[in-house]
This record gives C-alpha cells, structure tokens and sequence, in this order.
C-alpha cells in the first residue's frame, strides 16, 4: 500500500516527465519552423525572377573598341590592349595598372593573378592581385599558355621541329616538355590546376593523311614521381579534335572535343566522370563554371538551337531549345548570362529565368558581382554597376 508523500512524489515525478516532453516537442517544433521558413526564404531568393535593374555606380568608358575586357577575381574585370593591361573593381574604378608593348596580347585569369602572353611572339608577364609583374625569359614564340591561383605559368612555345611547355613564374622554370611535332603531335590547348601540380594537354597528331588525338594528363606531385615523364594517364581520342580543357576548380577539369563533353576529378590521377559522346548537332558556344559545364548546340538544318548543361558529375540539369538570339554567353556561380546587342537574359543552372530585360546602350558584356543581383554591366559608353529589380505593370 502506497503513503501519501510516494503518491505525491509519483505525480510530481510524471509532471516534470510531461513538462519536459512538451519542452522538447516545442523545441522541435520552433525548429522545423525556423527551418521550413529559412528554406521558403532561399527557395524565393533563387527563385526570384526580375525584370528590370537600376545603375549603382558607373563610369564613362574613354577607350577604344580595340581594348578587350575578361572577369578577373571573381567580381572584377581586367582591361587590356597593346598598350598595357588595368584591373577594374566593380564600380569601375581603376585598381592598378601596368604599361608594355605587345603585338597580339592574351589574358588568362585565376584567382588574383593574370598571365599576358603575346601570341606568336617571346613576351609572358604575369601580375599579382597588386599589380606586381613577373616577365618570364621566353626562347620561343608562343601560341597558348594558362595559370594557376599562385601564379605560376603553364606556356607552350613553338620551335620548327618541336613544342615546349615551360611551367614558370618570373624567377625559374620548374618543368620543361618537350614534343616532337612529327611523333607527337601539336599541343591544342593545356590547363594548369590552382596548385601548379597538375597539368591536362590536347595534342593533335597528323600522320598519313589522318589525325589522331590525346589527351594527356601530368602530375608534378609527390604521386607524379612514381610514372614515366609524371604522365599518369594517356588516353587516345581517335579523330576526335579537343580544342579546349580547363581546370575549373582545385580538382574538376572540363574538356570540350568538336563532338561532345567530358569531365574528369583529378586530385592526383583522372578520373571520368562525364562523357555525353557524341552530341547530335554542332557546338556553336561553350560555357562552365566551377560546378556545370553546358553547350549551345546549332541545328542549323532547322534553324534552332538548344542549350545543354550538366553538373561536372554527370546529371543532366538542362535539355532545351533556344527560341532567342544572343552574341555573347558565360556561365559563373551557376547562374547562364546572355546577351544580345540590347538584350540580357539570365538562367539558372537548372532552367529558371531569372531576369529579362533590355539596355538603352549597346552591350558588350555582362559579368557576375555579388553572386545574387548585382552584375557588372559593360557598354559601349559606361561601365556599370548594376542591381535587378522587379518592376510592376512590365
């Protein structure tokens, strides 16, 4: 027989059971709240479709048509000419600059440095996020070259018999290949990674009226040590042209042949991740960013076009035709910026129109600032800051 005081105590043992059961369910459910209400908010940012932008900053351009422009830094751009080279910030301010002289300059970016090399000719500078230059000693006239996020310099030069690659800064050489054009082919295009210690080339070799390709994939690591030439894979394309591959993050590389894509993770050996094989129609545009790659294919036979793009893995996120015209695409932060003369028009990586709408000026190009709604806005007049707006009654 239970006393008084054990009843009691019992009770107040179940309440304290209960009131910490109901804390708990209360808990949880602020939780889900709090997280339900989080994505609704994320799901209406990356959902948000904008039909107008207003100006935030902008500048006169006072250049000529022959100057070029190319992002920079994630949020920047990089004015370049014969002349010289100017890294601009997003309200079209001047961050530094540098004077030379080339005859036909290339710009290539990573991170805070660029690499200006004069195509067909002995000059390679590479600057750093200050402006700093490195001018590398050049034997041999060059036809390509990249670099990485420390600023080392992947470069191919071109001798009567032979192609060199040089990795280089502006104090040393570290590696040097050598091919012999008759037994080896000509290198197409090559892409260094962010640490300088992998390296991906496309040669193409012409022998008895046919052409063979490869694609060959270096590695100057610890890993490297181990294979022939730190060649540590080889891979045979047929008469399959790859006129471009690229690094587009520490580890993925994106490789665009005249009939398809593929993909590779290489941390320290490749491995194939995408291979779409042929692809029915004619690559007219290509365009990546550290997460997707996506083409723009040109059924001319129908006069249509259709856009393709895939996550770096595999999954195909868009198949669709195009029913507009564009002079100009890029891919950046998974979002796909058109422009056309007067026009822009950006998707997502998944198909969402974000914004349509159009310039009074002419455009010469649309570039990413803040990942969200802003953009750099490029005219034939100014340079602008930008940032989208939803106008009603459009």
């Amino acid at each position: 027989m239970k006393k008084q005081g054990e009843e009691i105590t019992l009770d107040l043992d179940k309440n304290r059971k209960r009131k910490k059961i109901l804390i708990n369910i209360l808990k949880a459910v602020i939780i889900l709240a709090v997280a339900a209400a989080a994505g609704f908010a994320i799901y209406k940012i990356t959902h948000r479709k904008y039909n107008s932008f207003e100006i935030v900053e902008a500048v006169d351009r006072k250049d000529s048509d022959i100057v070029k422009y190319t992002a920079y830094d994630s949020d920047k751009l990089i004015r370049y000419s014969r002349d010289g080279i100017t890294a601009i910030d997003g309200k079209g301010n001047d961050i530094w600059s540098a004077s030379y002289e080339m005859k036909d300059p290339f710009v290539v970016t990573r991170g805070q440095y660029a690499a200006v090399a004069d195509i067909g000719n002995k000059k390679l500078i590479i600057y750093d996020g200050s402006g700093s230059a490195s001018e590398v000693e050049i034997l041999y006239p060059i036809t390509t070259v990249d670099v990485s996020a420390n600023g080392i310099a992947a470069v191919v030069l071109r001798d009567e018999m032979t192609d060199l690659i040089y990795i280089c800064d502006g104090k040393e050489i570290y590696s040097e290949i050598k091919t012999r054009i008759a037994q080896d082919g000509y290198p197409l295009a090559l892409t260094i990674s962010d640490d300088a210690k992998k390296l991906v080339t496309s040669y193409a070799l012409i022998a008895d009226g046919e052409t063979e390709n490869f694609l060959t994939f270096y590695n100057f690591g610890d890993v490297g040590q181990s294979y022939n030439n730190r060649i540590v894979r080889a891979e045979s394309l047929d008469d399959e042209m790859v006129p471009l591959v690229k690094f587009v993050n520490e580890k993925d590389i994106v490789v665009i042949s005249d009939r398809g894509i593929r993909t590779y993770e290489m941390k320290e050996t490749p491995s194939l991740m995408l291979d779409t094989g042929k692809l029915e129609y004619q690559i007219k545009s290509v365009m990546y960013d550290s997460e997707n790659v996506g083409v723009i294919l040109d059924n001319y036979k129908e006069n249509k076009k259709q856009l393709r793009v895939y996550s770096l893995t595999g999954d195909e996120k868009i198949n669709e035709d195009l029913d507009y015209e564009y002079t100009d695409v890029n891919m950046s932060n998974s979002e796909i910026i058109f422009n056309s003369e007067k026009g822009i028009r950006i998707l997502t990586s998944s198909g969402k129109l974000k914004f349509d709408g159009e310039c009074e000026d002419a455009i010469a190009g649309v570039y990413p600032y803040n990942g969200k709604d802003k953009y750099i806005l490029l005219t034939d007049k100014q340079i602008c800051q930008i940032k989208l707006t939803e106008r009603e009654n459009v």
